[in-house]
């Protein structure tokens, strides 16, 4: 990051940690329900938990399983909670105005140069079918004020396309780099009970931040015969993607993400043969 630190955020237990150059670990924000350094509105640091990004404008930001968005501002330090406490515990998907927005479960995010966070749900299939009319990527335009759709429609499905004719299954990991938001694809029917269509599969996916379009880069298809979690490396579109997870982007074009216990990598602008 600009600050020349590695954060990490601790599930369960609230904390937000802060690794520096020389290798000295320091708590941004302490245990849950202990006042902090930094101000936060309601005095001490609530129940919640989730993950973070850092911003363009050099402030951290965290999604919270309960209270969706909060930026944790460097300069003044204070936590700041730019959606509504309490959005993010359940119900229905609402846009809209921030201020009037839910974000039932909402997991995985990032941060594009614009200042506005992308989301998607987190959890097993048949929770977010059921409770949160999932199945879809949000943006919160924070400058606007304002939270909208941009892929999907609360229907499971893998199509490509603008964003009236995109689908999405469960999306694993949102990553922004070069105007493009990345996010693995995987089928998962959790007990939905409906039988798989043939183009269901395990995906590396792509949208367009400028026009809200979404094409599929590479993986497998069910139809295809692969076995459910064999992992094959290449090319982006060769390569297979059972198990991939929480995707993260570096400033020269590479994507780095979870595969079970390993760790891979992928080169968005290698020229290779």
């Amino acid at each position: 990051t600009k600050r020349k630190r590695l954060y990490v955020a601790e599930n369960y237990s609230c904390r937000v940690r802060a690794i520096d150059l020389q290798g000295v670990v320091s708590t941004i924000l302490p245990s849950c329900g202990e006042k902090g350094d930094f101000e936060d509105p309601y005095d001490q640091t609530i129940p919640d938990y989730g993950n973070i990004s850092m911003g363009y404008d050099g402030h951290l930001y965290q999604l919270g399983i309960r209270n969706a968005l909060r930026r944790i501002n460097f300069e003044i330090k204070r936590v700041e909670y730019i959606t509504r406490r309490g959005s993010g515990s359940g119900g229905d998907v609402t846009d809209g105005p921030i201020e009037k927005a839910s974000f039932p479960y909402a997991k995985y995010f990032t941060m594009t140069p614009d200042g506005s966070a992308w989301l998607a749900p987190g959890g097993n299939a048949t929770t977010i079918a059921a409770k949160s009319g999932g199945y879809r990527i949000r943006k919160i335009d924070i400058p606007h004020n304002m939270v909208s759709t941009v892929a999907g429609n609360g229907e499971p499905d893998q199509v490509d396309g603008p964003k009236e004719k995109s689908r999405t299954f469960m999306v694993y990991g949102l990553a922004y780099s070069g105007s493009y938001i990345y996010f693995f694809d995987n089928y998962r029917m959790g007990g939905l009970g409906e039988k798989p269509k043939p183009h269901y599969g395990y995906y590396l996916r792509r949208l367009d931040v400028s026009t809200n379009e979404v094409v599929t880069l590479g993986g497998a298809s069910v139809a295809s015969g692969i076995k459910r979690g064999e992992i094959r490396d290449g090319s982006i579109k060769e390569a297979t993607y059972p198990y991939s997870s929480n995707i993260v982007a570096d400033n020269d074009g590479n994507l780095y993400f979870l595969e079970r216990r390993s760790i891979r990598r992928i080169k968005t602008n290698c020229q290779c043969k």
